[in-house]
């Protein structure tokens, strides 16, 4: 959240993933981005929106905001503190799903299952937060994601739920030439 508006005027971010492409599958993902710098504001707003199909079973359907503060806290050192509340939605759709107590092992015929399955989504608040730290052409940074823990299962196991991670990173912006149009940026994490 702390990158948010961190590029200036703004960047639109369009993403599509097919996974296991040419297998009849069907996974794929989608996400779609924007953030800008906003003065009135003296830092970045942006917002996102993804959705991750998963084998014609289970959709997740993710949306959210993201506002950081710039903050210049000495000649050549900024920080940056951003947070994001999103929405996770989980989809589910059994009509195409075989259970294995519909399978015969003889005939390979599906029978009715003896299963009932739930088809009822779910949508829970997921929250993050983050800071970044820049020095002349240094900076680094860390976030915490999912602080509320949300359970996008609704299963109430502890396996269900979206743990805290913490994620670390620092990186370097070198130039190559004098006009600058040619940069070496080492990323870790």
């Amino acid at each position: 959240p702390s990158l948010t508006g961190s590029e200036g005027d703004g960047n639109a971010r369009l993403s599509y993933m097919n996974h296991f492409p040419g297998n009849n599958y069907n996974f794929h993902s989608v996400l779609l981005s924007y953030d800008c710098y906003s003065p009135a504001l003296h830092g970045g707003v942006g917002f996102n929106i993804s959705d991750e199909y998963l084998g014609g079973i289970i959709n997740n359907l993710k949306g959210g905001f993201s506002y950081s503060y710039f903050l210049q806290a000495g000649k050549d050192f900024f920080i940056s503190g951003g947070l994001s509340a999103s929405f996770y939605h989980r989809g589910y759709d059994f009509s195409n799903a075989v259970l294995p107590d519909q399978i015969d092992p003889v005939f390979g015929a599906y029978l009715p299952s003896g299963e009932t399955l739930s088809e009822r989504g779910r949508t829970v608040l997921d929250l993050a937060t983050g800071f970044l730290f820049i020095s002349g052409r240094y900076f680094g940074g860390f976030s915490i994601n999912h602080l509320a823990e949300p359970d996008p299962s609704g299963s109430d196991f502890a396996d269900g739920r979206l743990t805290r991670t913490l994620l670390i990173h620092g990186a370097a912006d070198f130039s190559v030439n004098r006009e600058r149009d040619l940069r070496i940026i080492p990323l870790a994490s």
